[in-house]
């Protein structure tokens, strides 16, 4: 097995290459993240790496920060592709580089990437654990709770609220932020109902009932949709960052 490191653009690009002996196949798989977002802060990749095989997928979940920069602060904040910042138009409209701006004398490493549910976001543990955040922003569960079951979602975001605690942080210390709607699908509202009655000590914004559609109900409303059915806007990411704030 073999890490190499390259650029790629504005890029770092980490490949990973497992050569099995015993089958005559070689896999490689990578992940990439950017040298520096808009303030200059590198953003952490997700944890995960898939690489396909013949067998299935190999996946790495143990990886550990070298940069001094991604530890000890304020705020680990886990997410799917809402917090990566699929759909929004630019860098800063990110609701997360929007909450930077607003609080700067706080400091949040994200861990977040496109696909990623609650049973992968519990594979961070390591990596969550190395961070060694004060508190926690919490935005994942909506992939899985759509592609197994609600309450399959809810197990996983129990696991991954347990680590946390392992890791220093508190319920009471977490922010989550419930599921969107997603096209009708019939497991985000009990996933959601799932989340506000188990996790009282916590604080849980309510970001469904802000973008469902009152004439749709189970979609997003065409005010907050970036037209995939799926992610926000712009203008939503700008609802989530203000909501944030408030508490912050």
């Amino acid at each position: 097995m073999t890490l190499t490191r390259s650029s790629v653009g504005s890029s770092a690009r980490f490949t990973l290459k497992i050569e099995n002996l015993d089958n005559p196949e070689e896999n490689e798989g990578f992940l990439e993240y950017d040298y520096s977002n808009t303030l200059g802060q590198l953003d952490m990749s997700s944890s995960k790496l898939g690489i396909g095989t013949i067998g299935g997928t190999h996946w790495v979940t143990n990886l550990t920060l070298s940069s001094t920069d991604q530890k000890n602060v304020d705020y680990v904040v886990i997410g799917d592709s809402m917090t990566a910042g699929y759909c929004t138009t630019a860098l800063t409209d990110r609701w997360l580089d929007e909450v930077r701006v607003a609080n700067p004398s706080l400091t949040f490493t994200k861990t977040a990437c496109q696909n990623d549910g609650a049973d992968t976001a519990v594979n961070k543990n390591t990596e969550i654990s190395t961070i060694n955040a004060s508190k926690a922003i919490i935005w994942i569960g909506t992939n899985q709770a759509v592609q197994e079951s609600s309450g399959a979602a809810l197990a996983s975001f129990a696991t991954l609220m347990s680590n946390l605690n392992s890791a220093g942080i508190s319920e009471s210390d977490c922010i989550i932020i419930n599921a969107l709607p997603r096209g009708g699908d019939a497991n985000i509202i009990p996933f959601n109902t799932g989340l506000s009655s188990t996790y009282t000590s916590a604080t849980v914004i309510d970001a469904y009932s802000e973008a469902d559609d009152a004439g749709s109900p189970g979609n997003i409303k065409a005010i907050y949709s970036c037209g995939d059915g799926v992610h926000g806007n712009d203008a939503f990411n700008t609802w989530i960052s203000g909501q944030i704030n408030s508490i912050l």
